[in-house]
């Protein structure tokens, strides 16, 4: 960031002083012992390099924190995401860790940062239970062939972190841009209905029949293994269970949330307000035998 100079007139040294200094004064008072952190924005400048220069590292997404400008209340206090970097040598293995009956893990560990207030869900707060997760993906294909498509989708995925902070702590996770982990079925199409609606409404700063370009797709299932991206520092999902949702978004129609499932059974949703309507068995690729695929609704 930007900073100002100055030669301190006692020690002849020069002084550097601005926000970007403040910040990593933040950070620093926000560590624990050993500990590095640093903020969203100074990764992304160097993640490009993180293999060549730094060592690949292990990078953890802490999530967006309030900090203070300074180091008085006075200065007061800004919203900023915050990032742990750890040598490889001490990177953990986090999927090894949260086995249920699972022995002392190499690496280092570190208990939560010392923050103002949390605004939204770190690499921790992904959910990982019993290895159970419903994933949702976002299928944007139809933005993708319109104009200022790359401007769309970026403001498309940053509207879906604020609408998953609404719900934070307790509600899902940005795994990717367009792919998000929840804890249920439920809580996942209850989110993707809630995504058309907003974006409808106007409440995003989208055009609004993006809505009716948006394929949503739903399955839950127990993944294989779990592992922080090495780039953007959060928890990615692999299984079974991220393919098939993949391919349940793929087959949803324009403007539709649709909730795939293995086997005939009718799904119950853990809510009143959802419909549930079948739509057809399909074949899906990579996925054996059919699926059945549910379109779902508000009430």
């Amino acid at each position: 960031g930007e900073v100002k100079s100055r030669r301190n007139e006692v020690t002849s040294q020069y002084e550097y002083v601005g926000l970007a200094v403040n910040t990593a004064k933040s950070l620093e008072n926000m560590a624990h012992g050993g500990q590095i952190l640093v903020s969203g924005d100074l990764w992304n400048e160097v993640a490009h390099v993180a293999d060549s220069i730094l060592g690949s590292p292990q990078v953890l997404d802490l999530g967006i924190h309030v900090m203070l400008k300074g180091i008085l209340e006075s200065d007061g206090v800004v919203a900023q995401r915050v990032m742990q970097v750890l040598p490889s040598s001490l990177a953990v293995d986090y999927y090894t860790l949260r086995k249920k009956g699972a022995s002392k893990v190499r690496g280092r560990i570190f208990p939560p940062i010392i923050s103002k207030r949390q605004l939204s869900a770190s690499f921790h707060d992904a959910p990982f239970e019993n290895n159970h997760v419903a994933i949702l993906f976002v299928y944007t294909s139809a933005i993708e062939k319109k104009v200022n498509a790359t401007e769309t989708l970026a403001l498309l995925s940053k509207f879906i972190g604020t609408l998953l902070s609404q719900d934070f702590p307790g509600g899902g996770y940005q795994c990717k841009n367009f792919m998000l982990a929840f804890r249920s079925s439920t809580a996942a199409v209850k989110f993707g209905l809630k995504l058309l609606e907003e974006i409808s409404s106007g409440s995003a700063l989208l055009d609004r029949t993006i809505a009716g370009l948006l394929q949503i797709g739903v399955f839950e299932g127990e993944f294989t293994t779990l592992e922080c991206n090495p780039a953007t520092g959060r928890c990615d999902y692999f299984g079974k269970v991220v393919n098939r949702a993949a391919r349940v978004a793929g087959a949803a129609e324009n403007g539709a949330v649709y909730l795939g499932m293995l086997g005939h059974e009718k799904p119950t949703l853990e809510c009143s307000d959802v419909a549930v309507e079948f739509v057809c068995n399909k074949a899906l690729k990579g996925v054996q035998g059919e699926a059945v695929l549910y379109k779902c609704s508000q009430l």
